[in-house]
């Protein structure tokens, strides 16, 4: 029942991946958000940002708070991955804490890296401006490297769009660290459909820094 919670089964997105897309300024994009980039396509977390065969349990709000668990069973490449969320917000103020584990199914040869992450994300919004900040680390198990990632953000309205910015940046303790910044506008033409234009500067250590941007129209159907 809706009193006490919601309960998922089948493919579900992880904790992780809707904390790190809803504490960034750039929401979920994948080619443009410098917080999916760190978490999600840099080689530090494993295990994708959806799980199959896996059982979600939501709970209820209390007072603002809410928490959550994630568990999935081991399926070809995969292993009995878990994780645990918790979550706060209540006026301008929202915070989220999510720590999960990917194993890789022992009894098959699988190029899937044991993780441990946690993430500890916050937001303020300021009414001129909403700030982001996200803070974690990955341990991969596998490898014996670990990651620390620190994000941070704003997104400041104008006219009927936004003022976009956010930056990360990846510690490794072996390899090359990462330095990553997003800056664009986004002006919203309807409830789904807007314009946006980005500019974006992404630096591994010891190599040359890569600049990209983008100019696009999208619709959600």
């Amino acid at each position: 029942s809706k009193e006490l919670g919601t309960l998922r089964a089948g493919r579900n997105t992880t904790p992780l991946f809707v904390s790190t897309l809803a504490f960034n300024a750039f929401g979920d994009s994948f080619g443009y958000s410098p917080s999916i980039r760190a978490f999600f396509t840099s080689n530090t977390v494993s295990g994708d940002s959806g799980w199959s065969d896996s059982v979600q349990y939501l709970s209820p709000k209390f007072g603002g708070a809410s928490f959550g668990a994630i568990m999935a069973a081991g399926e070809g490449a995969g292993g009995r991955n878990w994780g645990l969320n918790g979550g706060y917000g209540a006026g301008p103020f929202a915070a989220a804490f999510v720590y999960q584990k990917v194993a890789k199914n022992t009894s098959a040869t699988a190029a899937v890296d044991d993780t441990k992450t946690w993430q500890l994300s916050a937001s303020y919004d300021l009414g001129a401006a909403k700030l982001f900040g996200q803070a974690g680390k990955v341990d991969n198990e596998t490898t014996k490297r670990d990651y620390k990632i620190a994000s941070i953000g704003a997104a400041v309205p104008m006219g009927e769009g936004k003022w976009l910015a956010q930056y990360s940046r990846i510690s490794a303790s072996a390899g090359a660290d990462r330095k990553t910044f997003s800056f664009g506008y986004d002006y919203q033409l309807s409830k789904r459909s807007d314009v946006y234009a980005v500019a974006m500067s992404d630096k591994l250590s010891g190599l040359s820094g890569g600049n990209s941007y983008s100019l696009g129209l999208r619709h959600r159907f």
